[in-house]
């Protein structure tokens, strides 16, 4: 009883405090759970391809069984609702991010082993991080309903030449499609339900509620980097250093304007006409960033 008076009458400074001490211990325990899962995720990747230098069909069945795997754990989030779940977030979060990317690699992998056995596929070449690309053009295909197609944002030629290959790829992308759209469903039902609960007090203006979000940029740094690496590294088909400058030149301005998009958006629910005019505002000119600086970071992903 007494304790809980206490924490009633604490200051909103205090439970900011106590609030970012949360958050920085989440970003640990993210940090944590992302590299000890991403060593079992590539190690797994390099025993599989290790197999597929022995005889290439060896690798189909192991590919196989990642995405099937991963597609299951991701169904299991899915229908236990842990995709709103604030309980040992960190844990889930880097086990859905650790899902998506072997889904990507096993598909992309699994589609290059397809095409090297049997065939079906029309490729200009067959290289590991080339048809990584075909993964990726398709996962952001599906996920974005189509949108980089009908912008002709393509970042991979490949394309399916038979029935079955044609089959194999139209249940990827609607799976992918089906999740996308189940995982916002969700969102926004447990966004209904919560929003009265929200507790926007303590945040005093918008420039105090983005302060407080700061601690993002850890995350954005130390997991960002290595995307940018990733993504430059798979749009130049190889390890170079002007591609993964190059990706960072034009990449970092695109994180950053949607990072600010995002929690201006969410800022909008703060109280007061001044923060929600503000809000507002930066929303604007993020959107209108965006309209100069995506095209050319899309530019640079689709021009190899």
């Amino acid at each position: 009883m007494n304790k809980n008076i206490l924490l009633s009458e604490q200051t909103p400074d205090i439970q900011e405090t106590q609030i970012n001490e949360t958050g920085f211990d989440e970003i640990l325990f993210f940090s944590i759970f992302m590299a000890l899962g991403s060593l079992v995720v590539y190690g797994l990747l390099a025993l599989i391809e290790a197999l597929s230098l022995l005889w290439s069909p060896l690798s189909i069945p192991g590919y196989l069984l990642l995405l099937v795997l991963s597609a299951f754990i991701m169904y299991v989030y899915l229908a236990e609702g842990d995709f709103t779940k604030h309980e040992n977030s960190s844990f889930h979060l880097s086990m859905s991010l650790l899902c998506i990317i072997v889904t990507v690699v096993s598909f992309s992998q699994l589609s290059r082993q397809l095409a090297l056995t049997l065939g079906g596929f029309a490729a200009a070449q067959n290289g590991y991080w080339h048809w990584l690309r075909f993964g990726i053009s398709h996962l952001l295909d599906s996920a974005l309903f189509n949108l980089p197609s009908d912008y002709n944002w393509n970042l991979s030629e490949i394309e399916p030449t038979n029935f079955w290959t044609r089959t194999y790829v139209f249940l990827y992308d609607l799976s992918v499609q089906i999740f996308v759209v189940a995982v916002v469903l969700q969102r926004l039902q447990f966004t209904r339900q919560h929003w009265s609960m929200r507790k926007t007090a303590r945040y005093r203006t918008y420039f105090h509620y983005l302060l407080a979000r700061a601690r993002t940029w850890i995350l954005l740094f130390v997991w960002g980097l290595p995307i940018l690496f990733f993504l430059g590294v798979t749009a130049n088909d190889g390890i170079s250093l002007h591609g993964v400058l190059t990706t960072l030149k034009v990449g970092t301005p695109v994180v950053f304007t949607l990072w600010l998009l995002w929690y201006s958006l969410l800022a909008l629910s703060l109280r007061g006409r001044w923060n929600r005019l503000l809000a507002l505002g930066v929303s604007l000119a993020c959107i209108g960033s965006l309209t100069f600086t995506f095209p050319a970071f899309v530019a640079f992903l689709t021009s190899h």
